[in-house]
């Protein structure tokens, strides 16, 4: 009984570990899903597509900016384009639990997460994109980053710079 005690006690911190780990990959992951579908869908239709960052609900979303000759359909954001059947089309993408997006940095400047305004991360037609570091911190206070390059549009996971 000794023996199952002391292997608990040495082997339960480390799942606890893993699996908050595993939270923090699996929302860095997601979330570089979600700008490189935005890139693709981008240079495919030839319009701007959004990451829509939304920090205090906890969630990014995959929005298309408006054509100028169409009349607006989103009230809450004239410049967004609700989608028909958006469920089909992309589902948000929520914070797995207990990861959070801690800093948003778009041309080296860090941008505030406390406001009512959600950030966008725009994508264009010819495939370049706003450069942007989103800093995501998991349960155990580990950190990754995705890192969207300006001139490419390309995503990708970074280590965070200490």
């Amino acid at each position: 009984m000794l023996v199952v005690s002391i292997v608990g006690a040495l082997v339960i911190p480390r799942l606890a570990n893993s699996t908050g780990a595993g939270r923090l990959d699996s929302q860095v992951q997601g979330a570089v899903s979600l700008c490189r579908k935005a890139r693709a869908l981008a240079t495919s239709e030839g319009r701007t597509y959004l990451v829509v960052l939304e920090p205090l609900e906890r969630r990014l979303v995959l929005a298309r900016r408006r054509d100028p000759l169409a009349e607006p359909n989103n009230e809450a954001n004239p410049e967004q384009e609700l989608v028909e059947g958006s469920t089909r089309w992309s589902k948000p993408l929520p914070f797995e639990e207990g990861v959070d997006l801690v800093i948003v940095e778009q041309d080296e400047v860090e941008l505030p997460l406390d406001g009512e305004e959600p950030l966008e991360v725009a994508f264009y037609a010819q495939g370049s994109a706003d450069p942007v570091r989103l800093t995501f911190q998991g349960p155990g206070g580990d950190r990754l980053v995705v890192e969207v390059a300006g001139s490419t549009g390309l995503a990708r996971i970074g280590e965070e710079l200490q």
